[in-house]
């Protein structure tokens, strides 16, 4: 039988000989404190915050040298280039809105855009399921979607249509000669690693320079999300939780 006056409590009503528990030792204190760093730098390690200087690319890239890369001709997504949206906290799906919203979306700035696809599962998976990011012939990986109607069917019948609002933060023109120069500094570099340099480290720089071939991964990785072409009737986007649809119409 439960005895109150084994287990006396304080004034705020909680048992005093409960409260000795949480005297830990000075060595229990310390394991506990670099156990939470532990979990704070990996976080930290993972994700990828703010406009990424050039010099630290290669930092970030490290984790896929050794990853085969996706192969185009197969069909495969990026799934390198998915990693790091993912890593910026970006592959959550899209807004699911009411009319009324969407209206007040289309009425503060934002415009329509359409995706054409394949098949109608794609539909269902680009509204609700694991994110895909597809490896583009022409302008670098990534969503594609357009405000040209007409320019969306030609990747597919299965037309998707939703509003990218202007809070959607796409790529300056001038980040396409940032990333020229980037480019091309690689190359320097990797004429160093040859003169000077062991066969692992050039392998390793020649890899980094085979993924950085993708525009998409440099948008990513300098915080943009997405980037368009020069017509204008192709839109990558990188960040599919920032696109509105329509709710219930998957």
């Amino acid at each position: 039988m439960w005895d109150e006056e084994k287990h006396p409590r304080d004034d705020n009503g909680r048992f005093t000989d409960k409260q000795k528990s949480t005297d830990y030792s000075k060595e229990q204190l310390s394991r506990a404190r670099n156990k939470l760093k532990e979990r704070i730098d990996s976080y930290k390690s993972y994700y990828i915050s703010g406009n990424v200087p050039d010099s630290s690319i290669k930092n970030i890239m490290a984790r896929y040298i050794d990853e085969p890369t996706p192969s185009r001709k197969s069909g495969e997504p990026d799934f390198i280039l998915k990693d790091i949206i993912k890593r910026r906290s970006w592959a959550g799906t899209p807004q699911k809105l009411n009319d009324d919203e969407l209206a007040d979306a289309l009425a503060n700035g934002g415009t329509i855009v359409h995706r054409g696809v394949s098949k109608p599962e794609y539909v269902d998976q680009f509204y609700n399921g694991d994110l895909w990011i597809g490896q583009g012939r022409l302008f670098g990986n990534g969503i594609y979607v357009s405000p040209d109607e007409g320019e969306a069917e030609r990747y597919g019948d299965n037309v998707i249509t939703g509003i990218v609002d202007k809070t959607m933060n796409f790529a300056p023109d001038s980040l396409k000669e940032e990333y020229r120069k980037f480019k091309n500094e690689l190359y320097k570099q990797r004429d160093e690693i040859i003169q000077n340099g062991t066969i692992e480290e050039w392998h390793q720089h020649d890899k980094l320079i085979e993924l950085m071939k993708d525009y998409g991964k440099y948008v990513a990785i300098k915080g943009y999300d997405g980037y368009k072409n020069i017509s204008g009737r192709n839109w990558v986007i990188l960040n599919r939780s920032k696109i509105k649809v329509r709710k219930n119409n998957e």
